[in-house]
């Protein structure tokens, strides 16, 4: 049977899980991780049987190909390592090269490479093996191999592109984990030379001139004996060199820093410095260690955790889409009508100037109410940086509101807000005014935030008869007069006695169709603005959620200060 929809939708939600799965891998441990993420693929797919190969180039001979490792038992694993890639067919070759899933039959004609590979389809008791390509800069890095009875048709195109992006974080790992292995390996190596394991050591003396560059092992280092310490390193690295050796004198300790070298004219390089500065007051010793490919690593899983960031955002908007619509509805209905009474004015010959300039002047602020609608669509869907600015929180609690009720509308939850019966008079026990709560915030992530908070709310209450479902959302000062607290309060199953804690977790989620970082994301926005997100079982029934904001006066005072967070210190996973 074909993948559903929800197979694949199930398969893009495992990507995410498995970038933080295998972020702790270590040389003793990966192949268990890689078995139980085949597992999961073939869990997700229906199939029992799931390979990874690993293809590895050789400056001095061909390409090989290396069984890393199965979701099941291989009867001889050993005998699939360094195996040539010319063994397969010039076929399979071809196609592996140019990003295509193939599907063999065992009934294929036996060659060398189908030999070995109807191996695999024997033990697995199966009728074929789809072969996946995993490519890394244009070239073939690996293969995902699943072998099953049910058709070249039982895994779509999209299905393979998921299982592909999964390989390449697999194959990631596995490279990551050969180059620390290799490090460790050069450390206990050279540990008797120096305290610090490393691939090169500088000496730098007084004027930070370079006084002599001592590689370890067979590294081939540049001679920079003479030339001055800024002319390898950028404004940005000299400032983080100095603070290290400030801090290594005062502490009279050795201590770690990241510098960007350009260690040869066509190179810049990322390098973890150990910074020696007790030996003398005019001398310090600089220990480099070579870290340029795993920080590129942590680079590129950076973009996929915001690319996932996107997808819980996509996701989120799907579900207040029916809202969105309904309030782009609103000014296109104005314009028409606007329109046919001009034309009909026009008609009649009954139309005057001023009811002209009345018209358009109408037509204008509803083509302006629409395009800031858009506007609003665009910031809540792209990763900006955090910009924190006073604004209205009731009026950002309204529109959360009006973006969650026909959510809740479907799924029969009545949705209150208790401050809006107390809008513009005074609040009888605290003595101000609901109607202005001012407070320094990021006006779109905050609504975000609100939303989700609501949403979860909603569904969680979903198909409860007694109570009666019910959400309520409230904005009150906290016991702290600085802050400003909003509730979202349900009456539904409530938090994990255990562990109320884990639903902020990454990835934990209780619903079939959850991505599991909406919390986690919202927690991380709340504190990146000084604010807090918490949350507690009620007394009788239910959760509530509480998240605090800094509260300012109105906007203009001079005692308010606006803060930019860019968007590459965020505490966003």
């Amino acid at each position: 049977m074909p993948l559903q929809k929800r197979d694949n939708d199930a398969l893009r939600k495992f990507m995410g899980r498995v970038i933080d799965f295998l972020l702790d891998a270590r040389p003793g441990n990966l192949n268990s991780k890689l078995t139980d993420v085949l597992n999961g693929i073939g869990k997700r797919v229906g199939v029992q049987h799931v390979y990874l190969f690993v293809v590895s180039k050789h400056k001095q001979r061909a390409s090989t190909v290396s069984l890393a490792a199965s979701s099941s038992a291989v009867a001889d694993q050993a005998s699939v390592q360094q195996v040539p890639l010319s063994i397969f067919s010039s076929a399979i070759v071809q196609s592996m090269n140019s990003r295509q899933s193939l599907f063999i039959p065992s009934s294929r004609k036996e060659g060398h490479g189908v030999r070995l590979l109807r191996t695999l389809m024997q033990e697995a008791n199966s009728s074929g093996l789809l072969l996946c390509p995993v490519h890394s800069k244009r070239s073939l890095v690996g293969i995902v191999a699943l072998s099953h009875n049910y058709g070249k048709d039982h895994i779509d195109t999209q299905g393979c592109e998921n299982i592909r992006l999964i390989g390449q974080l697999m194959i990631k790992s596995v490279k990551s984990n050969k180059r620390m292995a290799r490090q460790l390996r050069r450390h206990r190596r050279w540990r008797r030379i120096a305290d610090a394991a490393c691939d090169f050591a500088i000496l730098m003396g007084e004027q930070d001139r370079i006084l002599q560059v001592l590689p370890f092992g067979d590294k081939d280092v540049p001679d920079l004996a003479g030339v001055t310490i800024d002319s390898i390193l950028s404004g940005k690295s000299r400032r983080t060199l100095d603070r290290a050796i400030c801090q290594s004198k005062e502490e009279r300790s050795p201590v770690s820093c990241d510098l960007k070298v350009a260690w040869r004219i066509d190179q810049l390089l990322w390098f973890r410095v150990r910074v020696h500065a007790g030996h003398s007051d005019a001398q310090v010793m600089l220990y480099f260690t070579d870290i340029h490919e795993d920080r590129l690593q942590q680079e590129q899983l950076h973009d996929l955790e915001i690319a996932l960031n996107r997808t819980y955002r996509l996701s989120l908007l799907g579900q207040v889409s029916t809202e969105f619509a309904h309030q782009i509805n609103q000014p296109l209905q104005a314009i028409t009508n606007y329109c046919g009474t001009m034309q009909l004015r026009l008609t009649n010959k009954s139309n005057t100037a001023a009811n002209t300039k009345n018209s358009i002047k109408n037509i204008l602020q509803s083509v302006d109410h629409a395009t800031q609608i858009l506007v609003r669509i665009r910031e809540f869907v792209q990763f900006k940086s955090l910009t924190l600015e006073p604004c209205d929180l009731t009026a950002i609690a309204e529109r959360a509101v009006m973006m969650a009720e026909n959510r809740a509308i479907d799924l029969g939850v009545a949705l209150h807000c208790r401050w809006q019966s107390e809008r513009n008079r005074a609040e009888q026990n605290r003595g101000h005014q609901i109607s202005e709560c001012w407070c320094m915030i990021d006006e779109v992530q905050t609504t975000q935030i609100l939303i989700n908070l609501i949403v979860n709310a909603v569904e969680a209450c979903e198909g409860q008869k007694r109570p009666k479902p019910k959400v309520e959302l409230d904005i009150d000062l906290d016991d702290d007069p600085r802050w400003w607290l909003i509730r979202v309060i349900d009456n539904g199953p409530g938090l994990p006695q255990e562990n109320p804690e884990q639903v902020f977790e990454k990835f934990h989620t209780t619903k079939a169709e959850g991505l599991g970082i909406g919390l986690a994301v919202s927690r991380s926005v709340a504190e990146a603005q000084s604010g807090s997100l918490t949350a507690a079982n009620n007394d009788d029934k239910g959760c509530t959620f509480f998240l605090r904001v800094r509260k300012v006066s109105k906007p203009g005072s001079e005692t308010d200060e606006m803060d930019v967070i860019p968007a590459d210190q965020l505490m966003i996973d």
